[in-house]
């Protein structure tokens, strides 16, 4: 028996953004790929598109004293 969960798992894709004041660091596991932007609404407006394209099952930002808010509520 496999649960959907772990059927998800085995296509999935993560995504962890690291948040400064000028910069994100995005990183997608499990294909390792890396890559910046722009913290900024131009950054985002690239990013988006490029994360739309490996439909993530789950996002993590670091939380950096409000910095993460703004493109926190674009993903949403």
């Amino acid at each position: 028996w496999v649960s959907s969960w772990e059927v998800a798992m085995d296509s999935t894709t993560f995504v962890g953004i690291d948040v400064s004041k000028n910069q994100l660091d995005i990183a997608l596991h499990p294909s390792g790929r890396t890559w910046t932007c722009a913290n900024e609404p131009s950054g985002f407006a690239t990013l988006i598109p490029q994360l739309q394209t490996c439909t993530p099952l789950l996002i993590v930002l670091e939380a950096t004293g409000g910095l993460e808010r703004p493109l926190a509520a674009r993903l949403s």
